[in-house]
């Protein structure tokens, strides 16, 4: 549907399949009933106040369009030590208004009670709860140095819950979800050999040798996932 792009943004450009893509992107349905906008970003946010200033503009976007409801996703860092086939993982809802608490209750979705929302997200509830709107933040229970397929795949059933037109499947997601750990596990592994080299070795060149070595196999794996996704 759309992209999105800013000079305050990082120059970064996706590519899947040989295709580049914006690294912010919009996607809407065709559905004439229940109208869903989908904005996805795969960049780091940019810090304050350049967030502010992208969150006013998204919520202003949105009361343009006609969007009803905004429902922003938010990680939060477990406290607990999570194996990393555990499922569910914990979701947490915060709505600024009376019908978005009830929406969230009725679905047996927990509020958070004390606690504080950062970035994004919370620009988005701050301009909601401004403008008497409906804005739903989704907090998914995320572990360090993990790729949290499992927490997406949970707040995608929480979306389906919450959005009575959507029916996405999960289960392919959690099909591929140990694959995509354990390569992510095994880059983080060699990287940390890689560290400890460089203690016992400081010879530039080795040193370069063996970073350039650890690259070429990480994105090999990946370029292999990636083909038989393909297949």
């Amino acid at each position: 549907m759309a992209v999105g792009d800013s000079n305050q943004l990082p120059s970064v450009c996706m590519v899947y399949f040989n295709r580049p893509k914006f690294p912010v992107r919009i996607y809407a349905n065709k559905d004439v009933h229940t109208k869903i906008a989908l904005l996805v970003s795969e960049i780091p946010q940019p810090k304050a106040p350049t967030t502010r200033i992208i969150g006013k503009k998204i919520f202003h976007w949105a009361k343009e369009k006609g969007i009803s409801r905004i429902v922003s996703i938010e990680g939060f860092m477990s406290e607990q030590a999570h194996s990393p086939q555990q499922l569910p993982m914990q979701i947490f809802g915060v709505g600024t208004t009376d019908s978005c608490r009830s929406i969230l209750d009725s679905n047996k979705i927990p509020p958070l009670n004390h606690g504080v929302i950062k970035g994004l997200s919370a620009d988005l509830i701050k301009e909601g709860w401004l403008n008497k709107s409906e804005v739903i933040v989704l907090l998914g229970e995320v572990r360090q140095h993990y790729p949290e397929i499992r927490t997406a795949a949970r707040v995608i059933e929480v979306l389906n819950q919450l959005i009575p037109s959507l029916s996405v499947d999960i289960e392919p997601i959690l099909a591929q979800a140990e694959k995509i750990e354990q390569l992510a596990l095994s880059m983080r592994d060699q990287a940390s050999t890689t560290v400890d080299n460089e203690k016992n070795d400081h010879t530039p060149n080795n040193l370069k040798e063996r970073m350039n070595k650890e690259m070429k196999n990480a994105f090999s794996r990946i370029r292999k996932g990636w083909d038989e996704e393909k297949e």
